[in-house]
């Protein structure tokens, strides 16, 4: 048998298991280019969760993001059309050259932002349009390109939608401690071209910094945030388990529980 992943645990792995083989499916190769990538990523620290704090250090690296996905929550005390405004009103103070923001939003009487939206800001007012969905084509008909853009995954869409991005997009993506492997993977991979030509960083609040930051000698980097996000994973599929069994336990006995009732109510009727 053979066996797959934790390709930076390889000088520990006994060949008596059999031949280590590269994961190659989709998340797999998101996690050897982040290890590839170790020494060229951003991890950054913030003081506060704000958009400026946030997009403060990628400036001052000499770039402005395309995109911020928002995996830990640090903006969601604002609804998502705030942030998307301040975000592209930041981008055109930059100069990055973009004219509007993608985000999701929800019509007036609707309780969830789930409507893919466009926003620009037209004789100074930020105007929001609702897209009928997240294909090239309908950015095109609009008059705009995924270069034009700045675009703001809100906690609830960074798994699970598709949103054009430039073809050498930079992303930051924030995260917290309750980051597990799957759901860090699945954020990474809104960058369709990730593995080749898109980049992202990774910003957590000082607490979180140090908290996984294990060895204070050294920055965080990002093989502490996949050994944490393993970890986390690990503890909540044991607890899931461990529940898993208990209900099958309680069931054994729930059954033999009825199967006595009902074996002294048959005694009770022949009496």
């Amino acid at each position: 048998r053979s066996m797959t992943g934790t390709p930076w645990n390889e000088a520990g792995y006994n060949p008596k298991a059999g031949p280590l083989i590269a994961d190659k499916g989709a998340e797999g190769k998101i996690i050897y280019t982040l290890l590839d990538r170790c020494t060229d990523t951003n991890i950054y620290s913030l003081s506060i969760n704000s958009l400026e704090e946030l997009l403060k250090s990628p400036q001052q690296k000499g770039y402005f993001p395309d995109a911020i996905l928002d995996r830990g929550a640090l903006l969601k005390d604002n609804e998502p059309w705030i942030i998307a405004q301040e975000f592209l009103a930041r981008a055109i103070n930059y100069g990055s050259g973009k004219t509007s923001v993608l985000f999701y939003h929800k019509k007036e009487g609707e309780a969830t932002n789930d409507r893919l939206a466009l926003g620009r800001f037209i004789d100074g007012k930020f105007k929001i349009d609702f897209l009928k969905n997240s294909s090239l084509k309908t950015l095109l008909d609009k008059g705009i390109s995924p270069k034009d853009c700045v675009v703001f995954f809100d906690e609830r869409h960074t798994t699970g939608v598709d949103i054009p991005l430039p073809y050498r997009a930079r992303a930051v993506m924030t995260c917290n401690e309750n980051i597990e492997l799957r759901s860090f993977l699945q954020t990474v991979m809104r960058l369709r071209k990730f593995c080749t030509t898109q980049k992202i960083d990774f910003a957590f609040l000082d607490g979180c910094y140090r908290y996984i930051n294990v060895d204070r000698e050294v920055p965080l980097d990002v093989r502490q945030i996949l050994s944490f996000s393993i970890a986390n994973q690990a503890r909540k599929k044991a607890d899931s388990l461990f529940r898993s069994i208990k209900q099958q336990i309680d069931e054994v006995f729930n059954e033999r529980y009825r199967g006595l009732r009902l074996t002294l109510r048959d005694s009770s009727e022949l009496l």
